[in-house]
């Protein structure tokens, strides 16, 4: 499934089983968003040989994941009933200190590098390579994407799997970056590991925000870098 466009409409009607495709948002929005579950396959005895991605301004959104307590732990992007991703390109997020009844949704997805553009010099200075691109925000509805519907929470977690074949030194570490207010900040670094899978800590809302649990970057740096580590 490669393109843009809206798949799903708004009844949430459509499952989605990736085992070893490719689904790839290339140009422009690849809306996902009310589509009933996208899972792997081939779970739970092998590893999804799929992934998710995106190219040439493209970005896909999610299925969206609701829940209405105060907190909840949920993958996005893959397998729901997971408790870590298991598709090259979702997500996990954790929730904590959200509104304790109605309905919200975690919604977001992977976008291509050029949609929130991670900085060429620090790539080039620090012989770096941009892993995979991250938007995820908590909303009281289900469809909107503006800023005043955002919900607000406490804190959120959000643990990624990049793609693990585009690591090209594996004794080298991944970092993680959040962008707020334009400029990228560094939440820390994780040794490379065979799952693709790293964890920022927990983070505070982004106020005004769209994407209001944040903007990220998972990058690998082939030199240099900071020394605070993450899980």
């Amino acid at each position: 499934l490669r393109g843009y466009g809206t798949v799903g409409g708004s009844e949430q009607s459509v499952y989605i089983n990736l085992g070893r495709g490719l689904i790839e948002a290339d140009g422009g929005t690849l809306d996902l968003n009310a589509v009933s579950r996208l899972t792997n396959c081939l779970a739970p005895y092998n590893a999804c040989l799929g992934k998710l991605s995106a190219v040439n301004g493209g970005d896909i959104r999610f299925p969206r994941r609701s829940f209405s307590a105060a907190s909840a732990s949920l993958n996005i992007g893959c397998t729901p009933a997971g408790t870590v991703p298991d598709i090259p390109g979702a997500a996990h997020v954790t929730i904590a200190g959200a509104a304790a009844s109605g309905e919200k949704y975690i919604r977001g997805g992977i976008c291509a590098n050029d949609v929130i553009p991670f900085p060429q010099e620090k790539l080039t200075r620090l012989e770096g390579q941009v892993l995979g691109c991250w938007r995820f925000g908590l909303f009281a509805d289900g469809t909107s994407w503006t800023a005043d519907k955002a919900a607000s929470f406490a804190t959120a977690t959000v643990q990624f799997k990049y793609d693990r074949s585009l690591v090209t030194d594996a004794t080298k570490p991944i970092y993680v970056y959040r962008r707020i207010n334009g400029n990228w900040c560094s939440l820390g670094r994780a040794d490379v590991n065979d799952e693709g899978l790293v964890t920022t800590p927990a983070l505070t809302p982004v106020a005004d925000a769209v994407y209001n649990i944040g903007e990220f970057a998972v990058v690998q740096h082939l030199k240099g870098g900071l020394t605070v580590s993450l899980q």
